[in-house]
């Protein structure tokens, strides 16, 4: 016997053990998630931070755009603020920048004023050339630049002509000098002008060196570019490094104890920066659990093996550790799925914004195809000829007025140009243009061509026929506006054949301003598409080679521009998260190399994101919360329950002594003589008391606070006959947000009848917590319910429905019981069911399923037998006529008065018939508010 005793005691100690794991267990589950998730969040936002710095260094980084960047402020400050030292300046980007500038300053006659240095070359040239940069008249230029062009040509690089120059204001012009690459620009204003020359090109190692400053030190270990051929411990640490991410399919990653970012330019040049690795407090919180967890459980279970038999808990307070455990475990699940879904909703809904994005800025760019359909269109419209009125200037000027800066030409079948509104092209141009005329009237008018002796170059000639340099998409299409390469820059053409009554005139070309087509069409962007997730898409574009926005950002300029800068220069698309008076919103960049290297750039607020992330955390807490103490209030109550047991005990003798037949013991779980005590002392002393203690029971199960629910009014009551009632009323808002309600009349008045009224409650509230909308589902289960039980001769008259705020649509089934009365618009009635047996009786049958829409002023009464059975006296019945009347008398109220109207009206009717009801009563209502009509 004393061997079975110890077994029993170990068993109980290991099941001790088993139950404090569990519940330590769900503790350190649900903390650790939550700690897990934030840690992941805000990694997730350093990690984001770092991978801007990463690309900051990029852009900076990147000598052609280093230059953009530097240049293109100076020249329009310059501009802009005439009396600045330009010394000054000159010798500020020799030192900060390692920029060896050359600033020519003219003033608003067009004359130069100074130049930075003082000694400068080419004066002759500038002086010379600078007026006709902004000259118009296109007579003066054709006859200067023939004696220019030759020395711009000495002077800034092969290629390099006066027309090229005047038709590239403020921006960046990249040509070779004396073998070395140089670039220049020019601009002028109101006040005056400024050209500015670079000699040479900045260091790569102090352009970085720069890049490399602006990057902030917080945390940070490495910034460089990565060199595949430096053996120092840094260089190969990053390769290692890159190597590893790679194989990983990582642009970022952690390696070496520290964390790599890595950006690839569009020139494959490849850069990183290495942090620490973050250590959050979060990720030192979670060390600390562990650390608890691990030594608490063991010192537990130690304490516990070692405990003396009489130590040991009783079985009752294992219930307790039972109840405990039970109850963390679910509730940790719960918390932690919970962290879960709000990581991966905010995953979704961002994802769900960049591809909306995505897009909606792609198709900005897909249809700048269709634009130039419809400059062709115009085009074909401006160089129509009417009644063979071949007037070339007019038609210059409808073109131009329509097309700013176009240049417009007419030329003969020997391609000689007859009329032009421009300067002439440079010699090389000029040649390569005429080959290609020539080549478009061979394919599409080749009768025209003995009309005038072609002169051209027969090397350039060969090079459009090869088509090595893509010459045949203009050949090929006649009357269209397409993209078109002479001398190294792309522009636009239209040329158009001219029919022979317009004489020596074969042909005439039209060549739209790029940058003028690009402006209007991304103005002409019709915002109001551009929408996501009901909100409205800021749109902006940037240009990178003018370091000029076309469209202005409405966020932070300097984030946004950034954000471009990067864009530009990785050449791939960028997310980023931008701040902007205490809003967040995600921005998009889009590079589009292949119109004038514009940046598209789209953003959206996630404001919405936020509050509902920091909505569902408070939740989660105020849950947290009240789970706590809930689950402390009933681990009190039991240990309050389960211990206290005697003194329990003796307060019932007490109450007995004192003849206090109301008081009753709360019975112990088991059942040893002490339960047995305990139950019959209760049936001795409250035997009688039985009754009041079930009716109350049975109020507290019939609903008394109906759901609020938008556009409706949901209100009921129940009256029982006696202090027992066999009818039912209850309704539960469902998780879609839809209603549930049901009306039962169970026979009997008893309290087995109470008893299967909580039955059918427990069974109504659990089929509540599945995904079920089809009140069919939910009579069904009631009806085995009534069926499986042993009481005999019990059965139940049903209406059970649910209402569908969303549409305003009832779905209800109803068995055995009065149908329910819906009062429509006008004053119409109906008594809306199917005939049916009660639940529980008869043979099973599947009841039918009936459905209706309750219109805004429109109503739903639903009564039980009470209100229209025979009385005591007389035999008198109130009928459904009265139910109506009662319900037209009272539609003045369009809330719960109106039940309790019909109620005042049948008791006020009941004390005039002088009857009194002999069945329970109950009423329930639902009012669409609204007018009513």
């Amino acid at each position: 016997m004393q061997k079975t005793y110890s077994k029993n005691i170990l068993k109980e100690k290991s099941v001790i053990m088993l139950m404090i794991f569990s519940a330590f267990a769900g503790i350190y589950y649900a903390i650790s998630a939550w700690l897990n998730l934030s840690d992941l969040e805000l990694n997730s936002e350093i990690s984001e931070t770092r991978t801007i710095q990463t690309e900051k260094l990029v852009a900076e980084a990147d000598t052609n755009y280093f230059i953009t960047c530097r240049i293109l402020p100076l020249l329009r400050f310059i501009c802009e603020n005439p009396e600045k030292d330009i010394g000054e300046l000159q010798k500020q980007y020799l030192e900060e920048y390692d920029l060896d500038l050359t600033i020519y300053q003219f003033g608003a006659d067009k004359k130069l004023l100074k130049t930075a240095p003082e000694k400068a070359t080419n004066l002759w040239l500038m002086k010379n050339m600078f007026p006709l940069l902004t000259e118009t008249d296109v007579k003066k230029i054709n006859t200067s630049k023939k004696e220019l062009d030759k020395k711009i040509e000495f002077a800034f690089g092969h290629g390099k002509d006066l027309v090229s120059i005047k038709n590239n204001p403020e921006i960046i012009i990249n040509t070779v000098c004396s073998g070395k690459e140089c670039f220049f620009t020019w601009s002028y204003r109101e006040r005056g002008g400024v050209f500015i020359f670079v000699a040479r090109k900045p260091n790569k190692d102090k352009v970085l060196e720069y890049a490399i400053s602006k990057v902030k030190k917080n945390e940070l270990i490495y910034a460089n570019k990565l060199d595949e051929t430096s053996d120092c411990a840094e260089a190969r640490e990053a390769r290692e490094a890159y190597a590893h991410c790679k194989a990983n399919s990582l642009e970022n990653g952690i390696f070496a104890n520290k964390c790599w970012h890595f950006v690839t330019t569009k020139n494959n040049e490849k850069y990183y920066t290495a942090y620490k690795v973050s250590n959050t407090v979060y990720s030192r919180g979670l060390k600390y659990l562990n650390f608890l967890f691990f030594v608490i459980i063991p010192i537990t279970f130690f304490r516990i093996i070692k405990a003396s038999n009489l130590t040991i808990l009783s079985l009752k307070r294992m219930v307790v550790l039972i109840f405990i455990a039970s109850s963390i475990i679910p509730l940790a699940a719960i918390f932690s799925t919970s962290f879960e879904s709000m990581d991966a909703y905010k995953k979704i809904y961002k994802n769900t914004l960049k591809s909306s994005m995505e897009e909606a800025i792609g198709n900005i760019m897909q249809h700048f195809t269709n634009y130039l359909k419809l400059c062709t269109n115009r085009l074909m419209t401006l160089t129509e000829v009417k009644n063979n009125n071949y007037d070339f200037e007019k038609m210059e000027k409808d073109i131009v007025k329509e097309f700013p800066k176009a240049r417009f030409g007419v030329r003969d079948s020997a391609c000689q140009s007859i009329f032009c509104n421009a300067p002439d092209f440079s010699s090389g141009q000029e040649e390569i243009t005429k080959s290609v005329f020539n080549v478009y009237i061979e394919k599409n008018a080749p009768e025209r061509l003995s009309e005038a002796k072609y002169n051209g170059n027969p090397f350039s000639d060969a090079l459009v026929r090869k088509d090595d340099m893509g010459f045949s998409w203009l050949t090929k299409s006649p009357n269209e506006l397409i993209f078109f390469n002479n001398g190294g820059s792309k522009m636009l053409m239209f040329v158009r054949l001219l029919p022979k009554e317009a004489g020596r005139a074969t042909l005439l070309n039209v060549q739209p301003d790029l940058e003028v087509i690009i402006n209007s069409y991304v103005k002409s962007v019709d915002s109001r598409t551009l929408v996501s997730k009901q909100q409205q898409i800021l749109f902006s574009a940037y240009n990178p080679l003018k370091f000029r926005w076309r469209i202005p950002p409405k966020l932070s300029e300097m984030k946004l521009l950034e954000q471009a800068k990067a864009s530009y220069v990785i050449g791939k698309p960028l997310f980023r998260t931008v701040s902007h008076n205490g809003k967040s919103f995600l921005s998009l960049c889009i590079p589009n190399s292949d119109i004038d290297e514009i940046c598209y750039l789209g953003s959206l607020s996630i404001e919405k994101l936020q509050h509902d992330n920091a909505k569902q955390k408070l939740y989660l807490a105020v849950s947290a919360v009240i789970a706590l103490i809930l689950l402390m209030s009933v681990v009190f109550w039991l240990m309050k329950q389960l211990i206290d047991p005697l003194g329990n005990l003796e307060i019932g003798i007490q109450a007995l002594g004192q003849r206090k037949f109301e008081t009753k013991l709360p019975v112990p779980e088991g059942n040893d003589e002490l339960v047995q005590l305990f139950k019959e002392f209760n049936f001795m002393m409250g035997e009688s008391y039985d009754m009041q203690i079930a009716k109350n029971v049975q109020e507290g199960l019939i609903t008394q606070k109906f759901p609020a629910v938008d556009g409706f009014v949901i209100s009921g009551f129940s009256k029982p006959e006696g202090d027992l009632g066999g009818d039912c009323l209850t309704s539960f808002s469902l998780p879609d947000g839809k209603i549930l309600f049901m009306i039962g009349d169970l026979t009997g008045h008893s309290i087995g009848s109470a008893l299967m009224m909580a039955f059918v409650r427990a069974v109504t509230f659990n089929w509540t917590q599945k995904p079920n909308d089809d009140p069919l589902t939910l009579v069904e289960e009631i009806d085995n319910l009534l069926r499986d039980n042993k009481m005999k001769n019990m059965f139940m008259g049903i209406v059970c429905g649910i209402l569908d705020p969303a549409n305003s649509s009832i779905k209800f089934v109803t068995c055995g019981h009065i149908y329910p009365m819906f009062i429509r618009n006008g004053g119409k009635v109906e008594w809306l069911g199917n005939p049916s047996f009660p639940l529980g009786i008869g043979r099973k049958r599947q009841p039918g399923l009936l459905e209706t829409t309750l219109f805004p002023g429109e109503r739903m009464l639903c009564i039980s037998d009470g209100f229209i059975e025979i009385n005591e006296k007389g035999g008198i019945t109130t009928g459904y006529e009265k139910i109506r009347e009662w319900a037209d008398k009272a539609m003045k109220y369009e809330s719960e008065d109106w039940i309790y109207q019909i109620k005042v009206s049948f008791e006020n009717w009941c004390k005039e018939k002088k009857v009194s009801n002999t069945d329970d009563i109950t009423l329930f209502a639902i009012i669409s508010k609204g007018a009513q009509t």
